[in-house]
């Protein structure tokens, strides 16, 4: 009969380990599946800020270019200035620095060949 009660014991303690790994394999487990969750989640904000920045930097080239264009002179006088390119700065009556500027020329007269 004691061998039966050793074989008992021996069993329990093999399920008690059996048990112990399978609760650490459960932890790991969900440590895991909580991890990949939250890459999941900062990969998908990652992806959503991306689009926005792309989003952004679309509407700024394009607004650039529409401010190239309205400044873009249709028809502008000779001598005015249709650019400042670096503003220019006084104090008092002396002038520190001209300003930099882009100035009209002389119209174009559209070639006479005829086609």
């Amino acid at each position: 009969m004691s061998e039966n009660v050793e074989n008992n014991e021996q069993a329990e303690q093999a399920v008690s380990a059996e048990q112990t790994e399978l609760e650490a394999l459960r932890n790991e487990n969900e440590e895991l599946i909580d991890t990949l969750q939250r890459l999941q989640a900062d990969f998908d904000n990652y992806r959503k800020r991306a689009a926005r920045d792309q989003e952004s930097l679309v509407a700024r080239a394009g607004e650039r270019i529409v401010k190239e264009l309205l400044t873009q002179p249709s028809d502008a006088d000779e001598g005015s200035v249709i650019e400042v390119l670096q503003k220019g700065y006084r104090l008092g009556d002396r002038v520190l620095r001209p300003a930099r500027v882009v100035v009209a020329g002389p119209k174009e007269e559209p070639s006479g060949d005829p086609l």
